[in-house]
């Protein structure tokens, strides 16, 4: 499912010639990486199949975010599991807050201004060791924090990028199908020279931004993973940040492409929306995380759900499924994968869904309360459970699917 801020269109004829121009001038000189090894993997949504939750997943957790009156946490979006800590971003305020994996706040990163040493709009940031570094783009700069929330030092940038990973002294940006200097999603630099551009923009995308809850994310092993808007296409990077591979997951004609797009004259319209669930069409990727050995992927099919799909190191399908019967605790599975820590799938859901959803399961049972249990994180919590938070329910994979091959 695409998050989308923006997005408009160009006048057909004015969009290729501006691309055209672009790519002509940038491309005569600039490599195009994309020439490394792709490989296509074919999947065929129509095998989804109901299942237990028990089949994929070894248990469920809940953390209830408890954050600051004073500073309350209104919109969260990107969530990034790192260390001892949660790090959230809230797309309202632009502030990142810093909670401790038992979901009690420990400090507040606030957007205070345009000054030095401040941002006043946050629009990605990546969390490198004990590092926070915040990207501004109206402001063209990357601020870096410590854990503790204090000022480090800012770097200005010349890309008007919506995303960024930083390795070192070289910097992978992001376009998100903005026109800025190259025709490229994906430029790598070392300070101020170009090592590299990968994905050319397609001309019927160009100037389509959309709002990414992932972005750049990170596995333990330092490979960097990045989807594409309206694609199915996954993009590997090395720990430098060179181009490892990219990923094409083949859905045939259940994806979204640019006939289908093109057709409608607009993402927005209503047209093109009606479509998608009549014809139970999926958009893009919703979530791509390397989780221990194993890969876990999502679409989210217009008309029909969340395909939750398991794939082995090497790539190898090893698990798809659409529905689950919750019968490790019973409750309801709500939203799309949203993050991840380590070998777990996280989904992120509003504290009074969640308190509601309890209560019409549980509310006339003799219930047996055990420390940890999802009973007592009820009765621990219901009070504040109810002030319109948020839980983030964190499922641990098996380590056998596939016999872990």
């Amino acid at each position: 499912m695409a998050f989308i801020h923006e997005c408009h269109f160009i006048y057909p004829m004015m969009r290729y010639l501006i691309w055209i121009s672009i790519f002509t001038l940038f491309g005569c000189h600039k490599k195009n990486a994309d020439n490394n090894a792709s490989k296509k993997i074919n999947i065929s949504l129509r095998e989804s199949r109901e299942g237990l939750l028990s089949d994929v997943f070894d248990s469920i957790q809940y953390t209830l975010l408890d954050d600051d009156d004073s500073i309350p946490l209104v919109q969260p979006y990107k969530i990034i599991y790192s260390g001892n800590n949660i790090y959230v971003e809230d797309n309202f305020t632009s502030n990142v807050h810093i909670f401790r994996k038992d979901g009690n706040i420990s400090k507040v990163i606030e957007a205070k201004g345009k000054g030095p040493g401040e941002y006043f709009q946050l629009d990605f940031f990546q969390i490198k060791t004990d590092t926070i570094f915040i990207l501004d783009r109206s402001l063209r700069k990357i601020l870096s924090f410590n854990i503790h929330g204090d000022f480090i030092s800012e770097e200005k940038i010349a890309n008007n990028a919506s995303g960024f990973f930083k390795y070192k002294d070289r910097i992978l940006f992001f376009m998100n199908n903005n026109i800025d200097k190259t025709p490229y999603n994906f430029i790598l630099k070392e300070k101020e020279n170009v090592l590299a551009a990968y994905s050319p923009f397609n001309p019927e995308f160009l100037e389509f931004h959309f709002g990414m809850k992932n972005g750049f994310t990170e596995s333990n092993d330092g490979m960097i993973f990045h989807t594409l808007p309206l694609s199915s296409s996954v993009y590997f990077f090395n720990t430098d940040l060179s181009l490892n591979k990219i990923v094409n997951f083949d859905l045939g004609e259940t994806a979204v492409d640019e006939i289908f797009i093109s057709e409608h004259g607009s993402i927005n319209s209503d047209s093109y929306m009606n479509d998608l669930n009549e014809k139970r069409m999926v958009q893009d990727i919703s979530s791509f995380f390397k989780l221990g050995n194993y890969y876990f992927l999502s679409f989210y099919q217009y008309g029909k759900g969340i395909h939750y799909i398991i794939l082995n190191k090497d790539l190898k399908l090893i698990s798809q499924n659409i529905t689950f019967e919750n019968d490790i605790d019973g409750m309801k599975i709500r939203n799309i994968p949203w993050t991840f820590d380590d070998n777990k799938i996280v989904i992120k859901m509003n504290s009074i869904d969640f308190y509601y959803d309890y209560l019409e399961k549980f509310s006339d049972k003799d219930l047996s309360v055990r420390d940890g249990s999802l009973h007592d994180f009820f009765e621990k919590t219901k009070t504040k459970l109810q002030d319109d938070q948020t839980v983030l329910v964190s499922m641990t994979l098996r380590n056998d699917l596939g016999n872990n091959k």
